[in-house]
C-alpha cells in the first residue's frame, strides 16, 4: 500500500515539474514574442560620396551605442554604384548595402535621391517590419528610438518643418503652381489638409513635414509613392521651367511631395507627432527660441547636425554635454575631422 502511495505521489510530482516546466516556456516564448514585435523597427539612409560613407559609419556606431531596444535593428544603406561597397563593409550582418544605378536626373537634383533610397529600401522590407525610420547621413542617434516605433496606434511618426523658408503654404493662401500641382498628384484638396506650425519661426502652414528623421508604415507604400510623383515632376519639363526655378523650391520639392503623400496616405489621428527632442536641429540651435533650445545634448535621443561638424570646429561649446557621452562623441568627432 505504502509503495502503491509512493508511485502515485511520484506521479503527481512529476506532473506538477512539467507544468511548470511548461508554463515557464510558455511565458518565455511571450516574451520573445514581446521582443519580436518590439524591436520590429528598421532602419534606412543611404550615402552618394565618401563624405557621406564618414557620416554614415558614425550614424550606424550611434544606433548601435544608444539605440536602447532597437540598437540592433537593421540597417540598410542605399549606395550610388560609384561608391565601392568595400569601404562600408560593416562587421555587423545586421546592416544591409544595396548599391543601385541610379538616373542622372536623380543624382543631379537637390537631394531627389532621398526619395529613391527610401523606395527601394522600402521594396525589400514592407512584409518584414512595422515600421521603417529613415535617417538623413548628416544625423546621429543619442538615445533610444522609441518614438520613432509605429505601434498599433500610427502610420506615421513626423515632425513638422523648422522654418516655412517662403516654402510653407499660409492656411489662407491658395496654392500656387509649385503646390497644386503636388496636391493634384497625391489626390489633395487644399482644405482637406491641416495646419500645423513650424518649430522654428513658428508659423502656421498647410501641412508641410520635416524629412531628415522620421517613420513610417512600410505597408502604406509611403515611400514608393513618393519616389513615383517625384519622378513624374522632375521629368515634366513645364512644372520645372514655371514652379522650380529658384534654389530654394528645388531644394525642397522632395519634402514638399513626401508631406503630401503622407496625408493623402495616413490620417491626422494616425500620426505621431515626434517631440523636439527627436530630431533636433542643431543646425538651427542658434536660431530657435530660448524655450525650444536645447540646453544638454544628452537629453536628445536624435539630433540632425548637417554640416555643423564641417562649419564649426567650436559646436560642442555650445551645448552642454555630460559624460559618458562627451567621450565618446568626441571621439567621433576627432575621427571624422581628422581625415575630412
Amino acid at each position: 500500500m505504502n509503495q502503491n502511495r509512493s508511485w502515485k505521489t511520484e506521479i503527481v510530482i512529476l506532473l506538477i515539474a512539467l507544468i511548470i516546466l511548461l508554463f515557464s516556456s510558455l511565458v518565455k516564448c511571450s516574451e520573445r514574442d514581446k521582443n519580436k514585435i518590439k524591436s520590429n523597427l528598421t532602419v534606412a539612409t543611404y550615402a552618394t560620396n565618401s563624405l557621406q560613407v564618414k557620416q554614415v559609419k558614425i550614424l550606424v556606431n550611434s544606433i548601435r551605442k544608444f539605440g536602447g531596444s532597437y540598437a540592433d535593428s537593421p540597417i540598410y544603406i542605399l549606395l550610388n554604384d560609384t561608391i565601392n561597397i568595400s569601404v562600408l563593409d560593416f562587421i555587423d550582418s545586421n546592416v544591409h548595402l544595396l548599391s543601385v544605378e541610379l538616373d542622372s536626373l536623380i543624382l543631379n537634383y537637390p537631394l531627389a535621391i532621398k526619395a529613391f533610397a527610401a523606395s527601394n529600401i522600402e521594396k525589400l522590407v514592407w512584409d518584414k517590419t512595422s515600421t521603417l525610420a529613415w535617417f538623413d547621413p548628416e544625423t546621429i542617434v543619442l538615445g533610444p528610438l522609441d518614438e520613432l516605433y509605429l505601434n498599433d496606434k500610427y502610420s506615421a511618426a513626423v515632425k513638422p518643418v523648422f522654418l516655412q523658408n517662403k516654402i510653407g503654404l499660409l492656411p489662407d493662401e491658395e496654392p500656387n503652381l509649385f503646390w497644386s500641382s503636388i496636391y493634384k498628384a497625391t489626390g489633395l484638396k487644399v482644405k482637406e489638409i491641416p495646419v500645423v506650425e513650424t518649430i522654428g519661426d513658428e508659423k502656421k502652414i498647410r501641412a508641410y513635414f520635416n524629412c531628415e528623421i522620421f517613420s513610417v508604415d512600410p505597408g502604406l507604400g509611403i515611400f514608393r509613392e513618393w519616389s513615383r510623383i517625384l519622378l513624374n515632376l522632375l521629368k515634366d519639363s513645364t512644372y520645372q521651367s514655371n514652379a522650380c526655378s529658384g534654389f530654394l523650391q528645388q531644394l525642397f520639392l522632395h519634402q514638399a511631395v513626401l508631406s503630401a503623400v503622407i496625408v493623402s496616405k495616413v490620417q491626422k489621428d494616425k500620426i505621431h507627432w515626434l517631440p523636439l527632442s527627436c530630431g533636433y536641429p542643431f543646425n538651427l540651435h542658434t536660431r530657435l527660441p530660448a524655450n525650444k533650445k536645447a540646453k544638454l545634448l544628452d537629453s536628445l535621443s536624435c539630433v540632425i547636425l548637417e554640416n555643423v561638424w564641417i562649419k564649426n570646429p567650436n559646436w560642442m561649446d555650445e551645448i552642454n554635454i555630460n559624460e559618458p557621452l562627451k567621450s565618446w562623441i568626441l571621439k567621433e568627432y576627432s575621427e571624422f575631422i581628422k581625415n575630412k
